[in-house]
């Protein structure tokens, strides 16, 4: 039987859940669920789901009046690995999406929370504490019917498996992250390197066999659909915003928008340039500050968490409600083995207000940018901490 405490915790947990759940679906309409929803139709139709016009014709009769549709940028085998909500009406499939994205952040979280000493370093505490640790990504993404919780969950059966050694499901499972490379750069390169020399061709194999399955089951449903994308993110829309000038939740879209305020508008190509900028520039930077940081110290399986982090604050352009991505780092931040570090996450349930505030203040997402950046701050106090802790063990263990 359980313990009062445990069952309290588990009232407290579900009670949190089914609030935050409710005020989601009760103020939100999933409206960018829509663009999923028609790229779907039109693709399994034949058509080019990467189209204004056609887009357009699919989603006017969702919201009458609408005069620029929303596009999905997206690769084009996304909607059919969502097909088990986008193959119903619009709004059978938008509820569907709201509870297979609910089911992958509970999913998310159990395979990121200790199981049988794989994840030593990750905490134990009440779930709810990190639904409030990252609220306002959940609520928005919950809301807008977006991909936080997809890629969430992708990312922690990738840091599951690749702890646990097994290379070839660590492979299949981050193949999925192509549906948003650009968030997962340095993650990426880290597993690369973590995942061992020894496992490297099993982890590869699996990595490419997914993609191509992917790619190919696209061809074959709908084969236009690879150049169609492709001429899409390339191509200089009239009616539509393209990614590069999008006002984001990244630092390179706040750089881009300070600069334009002092310079003027920036053409297309040269947005494009300027969001590359910061993603760049940090692959420079740890390439020559590598003995400086003890970068092999930080290329560890076990700190995968902190390379997502990295990723998501150099990335070209994200946004607020991507920030679920980043729940494995406030795992690890909200307490190292079972033990409540009260200080962060006493700032990291602050810094929920925060985001509201500075986004208001911005009058755009813009103002949102600081937040993996606070979370990078917290990570140096805490590694710090956990080699000293570990030297300490060393030293123990050599003299004993």
């Amino acid at each position: 039987m359980m313990s009062a405490r445990k069952t309290f915790s588990v009232i407290i947990n579900t009670a949190i859940f089914i609030l935050i759940a409710l005020l989601a679906w009760r103020t939100g309409d999933s409206s960018d669920f829509k663009e999923y929803w028609g790229a779907f139709q039109l693709l399994q139709n034949g058509q080019n789901s990467y189209d204004p016009a056609q887009m357009l014709a699919v989603q006017q009769p969702l919201e009458p009046g609408l005069e620029t549709p929303l596009m999905m940028w997206n690769p084009p085998w996304l909607p059919l690995v969502m097909s088990p909500a986008l193959a119903f009406g619009y709004e059978t499939g938008r509820l569907l999406w709201f509870i297979i994205s609910l089911a992958m952040f509970c999913a998310a979280i159990t395979l990121l929370r200790p199981q049988k000493g794989y994840l030593e370093n990750m905490s134990g505490h009440p779930a709810a504490i990190y639904l409030l640790m990252l609220a306002i990504p959940v609520i928005e993404c919950l809301r807008l019917g977006q991909l936080g919780f997809f890629l969430l969950f992708f990312e922690a059966t990738t840091i599951y498996y690749a702890v646990k050694g097994r290379a070839t499901l660590a492979g299949i499972f981050f193949a999925f992250l192509s549906a948003k490379p650009h968030i997962f750069l340095f993650f990426g390169l880290a597993l690369l390197v973590t995942i061992g020399k020894k496992r490297l061709p099993s982890f590869f194999s699996a990595v490419v066999i997914s993609l191509l399955l992917l790619w190919g089951t696209t061809i074959i449903i709908a084969p236009g659909s690879p150049h169609q994308w492709l001429t899409a993110i390339n191509a200089d829309y009239q009616t539509i915003t393209p990614p590069a000038l999008w006002k984001t939740s990244s630092l390179a879209s706040a750089i881009r928008e300070q600069a334009s305020s002092l310079l003027g508008e920036f053409n297309l190509t040269t947005a494009r340039r300027i969001i590359w900028l910061p993603p760049i520039a940090a692959g420079l930077f740890l390439m020559l500050a590598y003995r400086t940081l003890c970068l092999r110290y930080l290329l560890q399986v076990d700190k995968l968490h902190l390379w997502s982090c990295f990723s998501a604050a150099v990335a070209p352009f994200l946004w607020h409600f991507d920030f679920l991505i980043l729940l494995p780092a406030i795992i690890f931040l909200a307490g190292e083995k079972r033990k409540l570090n009260t200080p962060q996450v006493a700032i990291l349930l602050l810094a929920q207000p925060a985001l509201i505030m500075s986004m208001h203040i911005s009058g755009n997402f813009i103002g949102a940018w600081w937040f993996p950046w606070m979370l990078l701050a917290l990570y140096v106090p805490t590694i710090k901490r956990e080699k000293s802790r570990n030297q300490r063990a060393n030293v123990s263990i050599a003299n004993s």
